[in-house]
Protein backbone atom coordinates (compact mmCIF):
# COMPACT_ATOMS: atom_id res chain seq x y z
CA UNK A 1 0.00 0.00 0.00
CA UNK A 2 1.35 3.44 -0.89
CA UNK A 3 0.68 4.77 2.61
CA UNK A 4 3.69 2.83 3.92
CA UNK A 5 6.09 4.64 1.58
CA UNK A 6 5.17 8.15 2.64
CA UNK A 7 6.52 9.78 5.75
CA UNK A 8 5.44 13.05 7.28
CA UNK A 9 8.97 14.52 7.37
CA UNK A 10 9.37 15.11 3.59
CA UNK A 11 5.85 16.55 3.40
CA UNK A 12 6.69 19.02 6.18
CA UNK A 13 9.87 20.11 4.40
CA UNK A 14 8.02 20.60 1.11
CA UNK A 15 5.26 22.51 2.85
CA UNK A 16 7.77 25.17 3.85
CA UNK A 17 9.08 25.70 0.32
CA UNK A 18 5.72 26.04 -1.44
CA UNK A 19 4.61 29.54 -0.49
CA UNK A 20 1.07 29.80 -1.92
CA UNK A 21 -1.93 27.93 -0.52
CA UNK A 22 -5.59 27.57 -1.40
CA UNK A 23 -8.13 25.28 0.28
CA UNK A 24 -10.79 23.37 -1.66
CA UNK A 25 -13.84 21.83 0.01
CA UNK A 26 -14.62 18.53 -1.68
CA UNK A 27 -18.16 17.81 -2.83
CA UNK A 28 -20.17 14.60 -3.12
CA UNK A 29 -20.02 14.81 -6.93
CA UNK A 30 -16.18 14.81 -6.75
CA UNK A 31 -16.18 11.14 -5.66
CA UNK A 32 -15.88 8.02 -7.80
CA UNK A 33 -17.63 4.68 -7.34
CA UNK A 34 -15.07 3.64 -4.72
CA UNK A 35 -15.79 6.70 -2.55
CA UNK A 36 -12.48 8.42 -3.33
CA UNK A 37 -12.10 11.84 -4.85
CA UNK A 38 -11.86 11.11 -8.59
CA UNK A 39 -8.36 11.56 -10.00
CA UNK A 40 -9.45 14.12 -12.59
CA UNK A 41 -10.77 16.37 -9.79
CA UNK A 42 -7.21 17.00 -8.58
CA UNK A 43 -6.52 18.69 -11.92
CA UNK A 44 -9.56 20.91 -11.38
CA UNK A 45 -8.37 21.69 -7.85
CA UNK A 46 -4.96 22.70 -9.22
CA UNK A 47 -6.44 24.98 -11.88
CA UNK A 48 -8.97 26.52 -9.48
CA UNK A 49 -6.34 27.17 -6.80
CA UNK A 50 -3.82 28.80 -9.14
CA UNK A 51 -6.36 30.90 -11.04
CA UNK A 52 -8.19 32.00 -7.87
CA UNK A 53 -4.90 32.94 -6.19
CA UNK A 54 -3.80 34.88 -9.30
CA UNK A 55 -7.10 36.75 -9.52
CA UNK A 56 -6.99 37.61 -5.80
CA UNK A 57 -3.43 38.90 -6.28
CA UNK A 58 -4.52 41.40 -8.91
CA UNK A 59 -3.87 39.38 -12.09
CA UNK A 60 -6.99 39.96 -14.18
CA UNK A 61 -7.74 36.62 -15.84
CA UNK A 62 -10.14 38.22 -18.32
CA UNK A 63 -7.30 40.38 -19.70
CA UNK A 64 -4.28 38.14 -19.14
CA UNK A 65 -5.33 34.94 -20.87
CA UNK A 66 -3.45 31.70 -20.35
CA UNK A 67 -3.70 28.16 -21.60
CA UNK A 68 -2.80 25.02 -19.70
CA UNK A 69 0.14 23.60 -21.64
CA UNK A 70 1.19 20.69 -19.43
CA UNK A 71 0.14 18.94 -16.24
CA UNK A 72 1.30 15.92 -14.32
CA UNK A 73 0.43 14.44 -10.95
CA UNK A 74 1.68 11.54 -8.83
CA UNK A 75 -1.07 10.11 -6.65
CA UNK A 76 0.01 9.23 -3.10
CA UNK A 77 -3.14 8.86 -0.97
CA UNK A 78 -6.85 9.21 -1.73
CA UNK A 79 -9.02 12.03 -0.43
CA UNK A 80 -12.67 11.50 0.46
CA UNK A 81 -15.80 13.60 0.79
CA UNK A 82 -16.13 15.82 2.90
CA UNK A 83 -12.37 16.43 3.19
CA UNK A 84 -10.80 19.84 2.74
CA UNK A 85 -7.87 19.65 0.32
CA UNK A 86 -5.10 22.19 0.75
CA UNK A 87 -3.38 23.00 -2.55
CA UNK A 88 0.16 24.34 -2.06
CA UNK A 89 2.15 25.70 -4.96
CA UNK A 90 5.04 27.84 -6.07
CA UNK A 91 6.71 28.77 -9.34
CA UNK A 92 9.78 26.79 -10.35
CA UNK A 93 10.32 28.58 -13.68
CA UNK A 94 8.95 31.89 -14.96
CA UNK A 95 9.90 32.20 -18.62
CA UNK A 96 9.08 34.69 -21.36
CA UNK A 97 5.53 33.45 -22.03
CA UNK A 98 5.14 30.43 -19.75
CA UNK A 99 5.29 29.58 -16.07
CA UNK A 100 5.79 26.21 -14.38
CA UNK A 101 4.26 25.60 -10.97
CA UNK A 102 5.19 22.85 -8.53
CA UNK A 103 2.04 21.66 -6.77
CA UNK A 104 1.23 19.50 -3.76
CA UNK A 105 -2.11 18.72 -2.16
CA UNK A 106 -2.67 17.69 1.44
CA UNK A 107 -5.57 16.43 3.50
CA UNK A 108 -6.59 17.81 6.91
CA UNK A 109 -4.10 15.46 8.62
CA UNK A 110 -1.32 17.13 6.58
CA UNK A 111 -0.75 13.93 4.60
CA UNK A 112 0.50 14.31 1.04
CA UNK A 113 -2.25 13.32 -1.41
CA UNK A 114 -0.67 14.25 -4.76
CA UNK A 115 2.31 16.16 -6.09
CA UNK A 116 3.29 17.32 -9.54
CA UNK A 117 3.45 20.26 -11.89
CA UNK A 118 1.26 22.62 -13.88
CA UNK A 119 2.32 24.85 -16.80
CA UNK A 120 0.50 27.96 -18.02
CA UNK A 121 1.30 29.75 -21.29
CA UNK A 122 0.15 33.36 -21.56
CA UNK A 123 -1.64 33.94 -24.86
CA UNK A 124 -3.35 36.62 -26.92
CA UNK A 125 -7.07 36.36 -27.64
CA UNK A 126 -6.03 34.68 -30.90
CA UNK A 127 -4.26 31.99 -28.86
CA UNK A 128 -0.68 33.02 -29.72
CA UNK A 129 1.93 33.01 -26.91
CA UNK A 130 3.04 36.44 -25.68
CA UNK A 131 5.26 37.89 -22.98
CA UNK A 132 3.94 37.50 -19.44
CA UNK A 133 2.54 40.91 -18.37
CA UNK A 134 4.52 42.68 -15.65
CA UNK A 135 1.67 42.51 -13.10
CA UNK A 136 1.53 38.74 -13.63
CA UNK A 137 5.33 38.36 -13.60
CA UNK A 138 5.64 40.19 -10.26
CA UNK A 139 2.96 37.98 -8.74
CA UNK A 140 4.54 34.80 -10.10
CA UNK A 141 8.01 35.79 -8.89
CA UNK A 142 6.60 36.41 -5.41
CA UNK A 143 6.01 32.67 -5.02
CA UNK A 144 9.26 31.46 -6.59
CA UNK A 145 10.80 28.35 -5.07
CA UNK A 146 14.42 27.28 -4.97
CA UNK A 147 15.35 24.44 -7.29
CA UNK A 148 15.90 21.10 -5.61
CA UNK A 149 19.45 19.79 -5.46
Amino acid sequence: MIRRWITTAPATIKKLRLPATFTIQTRVQDTDLQGHINNVKYYEFMDTAICSWSQAGGDNLQHNWRFIAETGLRYRLPAHYPDNVEVRFGTSNVGNSSVEYQVEMYNEKDELLVDGKFVHVYVTKAGKPHRIPEVSRALLNSIGIASET
